[in-house]
Order: structure tokens, then sequence, then C-alpha cells
């Protein structure tokens, strides 16, 4: 990639998530994975970033709670800062949890956030072929039937859409009635998940031109890499700029005094702030060029 901060990243994630998964092979139950996303499943964490995981299993599945403990402690081992503490991750979840229901009643903000977080980012760290499967159930549900040549995955593009207004408005709940730090919270909004919104856009957008069964598969392929790797492998150096952004503001959340100053130095926050301006311009940019004006994804995004 050519910066040194995103270059550090990669090799640091991909270490950790290894030997996490070879203290994982042992004689577990073949009806489940593991999915880890966050930072370390999208190859950009530091010593200061925690492994969020999930347990994902078949619907007549039973993980029991001496295995889920057992993975908790090999997973955890492995890092060094705990996971968080939404209730959102290290839980054990049957897939038809994620395929059910899809914006109906019943579909709580915490469904919604795993189940676009498994397809954007999800890295499998136990039971890949599962994982894989698991995907594509998922994928199913998203693309339907009727879903033809040169017609977006529109279902699947809403569900983006929704999720990354959900961070937004969650962001605002965090810090209005939770109190919690606004600072680095409302860096993270504006960069990473702001980057992998984007990533997913334009999976939407690459696979407009294929029947459904091509759209899931070129949809799997595509999601098999990381929200950068999907981002530069599509645009290639007209991402550079957007990289290079990209790896500013990592550097400047890799360590815990860098994210202190970020949460109490108004001087630091506004440049990062500042920066993020450019990195949402650098985006809309490589959209609009890449996609003429033609392209039914312009559209959709606004109505």
């Amino acid at each position: 990639m050519g910066n040194k901060t995103l270059e550090v990243a990669k090799d640091f994630s991909e270490e950790i998530l290894n030997n996490i998964r070879k203290s994982l092979e042992e004689d577990f139950k073949e009806d489940f994975c593991i999915v880890s996303v966050g930072s370390f499943a999208r190859k950009e964490a530091s010593e200061s970033s925690d492994l969020d995981y999930f347990i994902l299993t078949e619907d007549g599945a039973f993980v029991s709670i001496e295995e889920c403990q057992k993975i908790n402690e090999i997973i955890q081992g492995g890092v060094e800062k705990s996971c968080g503490d939404t209730g959102t991750f290290e839980q054990c979840i049957k897939i038809n949890e994620l395929t059910t229901n899809l914006g109906g009643v019943k579909d709580t903000n915490q469904k919604l956030i795993r189940r676009i977080l498994f397809l954007l980012e999800g890295c499998c760290l136990y039971g890949k072929d599962n994982f894989t499967n698991f995907r594509k159930q998922l994928l199913k549900e998203y693309i339907k039937e009727t879903v033809s040549k040169h017609k977006l995955s529109q279902f699947l593009l809403n569900d983006i859409i929704r999720f990354y207004r959900t961070m937004a408005t969650d962001f605002e709940y965090k810090i209005s009635e939770e109190g919690k730090e606004a600072n680095i919270r409302n860096i993270k909004l504006i960069f990473s998940r702001k980057l992998l919104y984007f990533s997913g856009l334009i999976v939407i957008a690459e696979t407009i031109q294929e029947n459904r069964a091509g759209k899931i598969t070129r949809t799997l392929a595509l999601l098999e890499k990381p929200p950068l790797e999907r981002i530069e492998y599509i645009f290639g150096d007209k991402a550079v700029e957007v990289l290079a952004l990209y790896d500013y503001f990592l550097e400047e959340i890799s360590t815990a005094d860098k994210r202190k100053d970020i949460e109490l130095k108004d001087d630091k926050f506004r440049e990062l702030k500042d920066k993020s301006q450019e990195f949402s311009k650098e985006l809309l940019s490589m959209l609009k060029e890449h996609y003429g004006d033609d392209h039914p994804i312009h559209c959709a995004l606004i109505f």
C-alpha cells in the first residue's frame, strides 16, 4: 500500500489473528464458526485495539458454556484490551437470528449491526466453511430471485445505508444519554465507519451487471477482501489519497496517549476533523469518477 501505518497495522493484525486461529485448532464441533469484526478484522489494529467477535451456529446447534468460556479465554488471551461492553459481541448467535425478520418489528439495532458487520468486515477465526455458508445464506435473503441484471441489490444497499445512519444516531445517544467520551468516538465514526460504509456501497455498484447467482458469487468474493483492500482492488491508483488520509487517521489513534490527546486537546481533535472533510471529499470524488453519472448507485443513495 505504501503507507507505513497501514502496513504495520496489517502485519500486526494478521499475526494476532493467525496466533489465535492456531490456538483455536482444538477439538471443537464443526457446526459453528467464530467471526471477528472490528479493527482486527479490517486488518488495521494496533496494540490499543480490542478484538470483537461472536460465535455463529447452525440453527439446531448448541455451544456449551464451557466451550464459550474456552473460546473467550483463547481469544482474549491473544490481545491486551478487553472486548466492548455493549453486548453486541462475545455472544453465541444462531444464523437464523441474522437471516430472519430483516427490517421487521423484531429487527433490533443490535441485530442490524451484527449482520452488516458480518458481511462488510467479518473475518473468520474458526470454521471457514460454515463462515462462507452462513454469509451465502444471508446474502440469499438480501438478493432475492426478483433481482435481475442491470439492477442494484437494493435491499442490501438499503440495510447498509440504515446501518451507517444507525451508527451515527447511536453516537449521539451514547454521548447525550450515556455520557461517553465524544471526541475519539466521533473521529472513528467519520473515518473507520465511513470507510466501511463506502466499502459496502461499491460492492453494490460493482455487481449491478450480474444476474442473481452472479451477484451473490461476486458479492461473496468482494467481501472476502478487507474494506481497505476492497477499495484498493476496485479503484487502484485512484485510491492513493484516500489510503494516505486513512493512514494518517490510524497513526493518530495508534496509542492510548494519542487517543487521550484527541479526547482532551481541542486543536488535535479539530485537525482530525479537518482531515475527515478531505477524506469525505476524496471518497465522493472516487465514487463519481469511477461510476459515471448514469450509474444507478448515485440516484439510489438519495432516493
